[in-house]
């Protein structure tokens, strides 16, 4: 089993180059009638070591990852500290490959990026997993920007002790519109 923070990353990449490899060995063996058994068996091992991670994969859509360093009772030394998230969020160069591909997986062209933010489901100034797969999503720019201003509001509230960090990370997975809606009209200030 592979663990630590780059499987999902890791299999979703190999699932990713394996299916885009028997795509070619298949176009290409059409072309070269003398080595078509060999493309053919190499297809089928890809094929079998692309359908042996799924159940892995199928993990990500779960619950997101979350920073074993952010509990609630280290709010103070973590999210609640002023500039904590820009210590530990990802370069670009980490995550821009990340949009990417879920941008070709969901068949988004790449001269639209502009107009795709990636997300942390689980925002990281609210204990998500800063690089763990299963903590992205793709959403539209100005998803995300409402998105953005609903978990300033929540961990306002988590940082407050009006809110418990559980409650305002399931808020984020369940339904964070509903979140919107619910929360954004609500006082909240920081001392």
């Amino acid at each position: 089993m592979i663990t630590g923070p780059f499987s999902f990353l890791s299999i979703g990449f190999w699932f990713y180059v394996s299916t885009h490899l028997v795509i070619l060995r298949a176009a290409t063996s059409a072309s070269t009638r003398t080595r078509k058994g060999s493309y053919a068996i190499s297809a089928m091992k890809f094929l079998l070591i692309s359908v042996l991670a799924l159940p892995a994969m199928a993990i990500a859509s779960g619950f997101p990852a979350l920073n074993p360093d952010v509990r609630q009772n280290t709010l103070q030394q973590t999210i609640c500290r002023k500039g904590y998230s820009a210590t530990v969020r990802p370069s670009t160069s980490f995550t821009n490959p990340i949009k990417y591909r879920f941008m070709g997986e969901s068949g988004i062209p790449l001269q639209e990026a502009s107009d795709w933010a990636l997300d942390h489901r689980i925002a990281i100034a609210l204990g998500g997993h800063p690089r763990q797969l299963s903590n992205f999503q793709l959403l539209s720019s100005k998803a995300n920007g409402r998105k953005s201003r609903i978990e300033v509001k929540l961990l306002c509230l988590v940082c407050t002790g009006d809110m418990p960090l559980a409650q305002a990370q399931r808020e984020l997975v369940d339904d964070w519109q509903g979140a919107y809606r619910r929360y954004a009209r609500h006082k909240c200030s920081r001392r």
